[in-house]
């Protein structure tokens, strides 16, 4: 199997330093208020087709294709974000293949995650349902250095495409997240980039708080949430029915 490839990337995209071009400081300032340099293990899964490769694409690069070979096994991404004045974050973006033969294999690649997304496709249904399979598989395979679950966030991908089942309900997504664990959704586009960079550097911001699993509303100001906030309220699900209180997603 191939190996992971990496892609650089600045928050900026285009800064010859590689220093990123949000929350940019004065020297002044930096020696003040020393930088803070973070390294963060994203892990993003979903169903296969469901945009995981164009999200990371669209968040590191700024770009879009309309097509992708399928990830085989994994591939990964790294971009430098300056979430503050004096918290900068490496993330590195591991695209975990959607295929299930693979599955075998991701347990290796979970290990020391210190966040997650998972991305269903708005325009099928059946991607949101899987994505309680995948939520129980991060429950299981990654967890943070508090021994709980890690912050993870649901985005529902082709905003730019009509939607169906149960994400026309944000009420609904709301309890849905909450059930299951996810601190919060977002409905995203690769293609337009629509709450793309949002979605992703509030996820980082969640990894670098202490007690990370706390919800937006715990969080400090410097967060901006979705209008629709989850308030996570704990930690064992039972999967089995939440299958069977949302098959009418379908």
């Amino acid at each position: 199997m191939q190996g992971p490839r990496p892609i650089l990337a600045s928050a900026s995209g285009n800064d010859a330093d590689g220093s990123c071009g949000i929350g940019r400081v004065s020297s002044n300032d930096e020696e003040k208020h020393p930088t803070k340099k973070l390294l963060r293990k994203i892990l993003i899964v979903g169903d296969l087709g469901c945009g995981k490769t164009s999200i990371i694409k669209r968040y590191t690069l700024d770009s879009f294709q309309p097509y992708y070979k399928s990830t085989i096994g994994v591939d990964f991404a790294m971009k430098a974000v300056n979430l503050n004045n004096n918290v900068t974050v490496k993330a590195q973006l591991w695209d975990i293949s959607g295929q299930e033969r693979f599955g075998s294999l991701t347990r290796v690649y979970y290990r020391e995650a210190n966040g997650a997304v998972i991305i269903f496709d708005s325009t099928r249904p059946d991607t949101l349902k899987s994505a309680q399979r995948w939520k129980k598989e991060l429950d299981d395979k990654a967890m943070a250095s508090n021994g709980r679950p890690v912050p993870t966030i649901l985005l529902g991908n082709k905003f730019d495409l009509p939607k169906r089942g149960m994400i026309c309900s944000p009420s609904r997504m709301n309890q849905f997240c909450n059930e299951l664990g996810i601190q919060t959704w977002f409905e995203t586009s690769a293609k337009t980039g629509y709450n793309v960079d949002l979605a992703m550097d509030t996820l980082l911001k969640y990894t670098t708080k202490k007690g990370s699993t706390s919800s937006l509303n715990n969080a400090s100001s410097d967060v901006i949430p979705n209008e629709d906030v989850i308030s996570v309220v704990s930690s064992n699900y039972n999967y089995d029915a939440l299958e069977a209180r949302y098959r009418c997603c379908t």
